[in-house]
């Protein structure tokens, strides 16, 4: 990374957990699990991606450098609907299994229920807001606190294949129930301006960035996608693959 306080971390737990991200890593939702279920790592502690939760990047490739003090910039990549277990470890998930090894595997990361709306405003607010399906922001129009509105003109999101900013229905690939700022009202104006179409040149420079990626590259489908998921964004974001 070109800012030395950027560093990827793949987050996960146990099966149908999400893989998430500290500054910048790719996150999978899936099935939610008990927190007390022993992760894939912890069965199998002799799979060598999963020794990597102690890995210190080496400061080259996508992996950045970790330093003392406080991160500048997060960066989540959020992808769908597989579980730990069909990922880490899968030749059919060789980008993906390559950052888990380079930059860093934790286990504790885990969904929170199903299906994939209420797990994104819970990634972003702390809370489900009592939502159990995935509905637009015109069935759950939200005015609670989230991370939108903790940082006012200090975040960005950018999903893939918007037809316009702040987009509140669907327009496939475009996902909206994938775009978790888009149903928060009391961040609606920031929101016009703030969540943008993913572009081939976007800016990290906001401290917290959220990108989702469209239909066809989030991995939501079937194991082929996995392969071809990542790379086709990191490409597009400048930022996995680039030192």
């Amino acid at each position: 990374m070109r800012n030395s306080r950027l560093r990827i971390t793949a987050l996960a737990g146990g099966t149908g957990a999400f893989l998430a991200g500290i500054a910048v890593a790719a996150v999978l939702t899936g099935p939610a699990v008990s927190k007390s279920s022993p992760s894939l790592c912890q069965k199998n502690p002799r799979n060598p991606h999963c020794s990597s939760s102690t890995t210190t990047p080496s400061g080259s490739g996508p992996c950045g450098t970790r330093t003392a003090g406080t991160y500048t910039h997060v960066v989540v990549i959020v992808m769908e609907n597989h579980s730990l277990s069909s990922i880490i470890g899968s030749s059919a998930a060789p980008y993906i299994n390559s950052l888990a090894k380079k930059c860093g595997l934790a286990t504790g990361y885990y969904a929170i229920t199903h299906p994939s709306l209420p797990n994104y405003i819970s990634m972003t607010s702390g809370t489900t807001a009592g939502i159990t399906d995935d509905k637009s922001p015109a069935a759950h129009q939200l005015t609670n606190a989230s991370i939108f509105s903790q940082l006012g003109s200090a975040w960005r999101s950018y999903s893939e294949s918007m037809p316009s900013d702040c987009y509140l229905t669907n327009a496939t690939p475009y996902i909206v129930h994938r775009n978790p700022a888009a149903y928060y009202t009391n961040v609606r104006t920031a929101c016009q301006a703030q969540d943008v179409p993913l572009l081939s040149s976007p800016s990290f420079s906001a401290a917290y960035t959220f990108v989702t990626p469209n239909e066809c590259n989030d991995i939501t489908g079937s194991r082929t996608s996995f392969r071809r998921s990542s790379p086709p964004l990191s490409t597009r974001t400048g930022t996995l693959s680039s030192s």
